[in-house]
């Protein structure tokens, strides 16, 4: 499992753009959480805490990041 091509993209941007300002500590910890977003996917019916739950939606939505004001 992956995370979709459109969430990689949207966040190389924000890492590129807005993020590359905030401090290396939390520029860090984003990186870290969207590697293991990206090796590990949405969570799936077969993982205890999300068996009720359905994330396809989710999975097939392609949200963006909302324009700097």
């Amino acid at each position: 499992m992956s995370a979709p091509a459109h969430y990689r993209q949207e966040f190389d941007a924000f890492a590129a753009g807005e993020a590359a300002v905030d401090a290396e500590g939390l520029r860090a910890l984003r990186q870290e959480a969207f590697d293991r977003f990206s090796e590990l996917g949405f969570p799936t019916r077969k993982h205890e805490d999300w068996r009720y739950t359905n994330l396809r939606p989710l999975e097939q939505a392609a949200f963006s990041r909302s324009p700097s004001a």
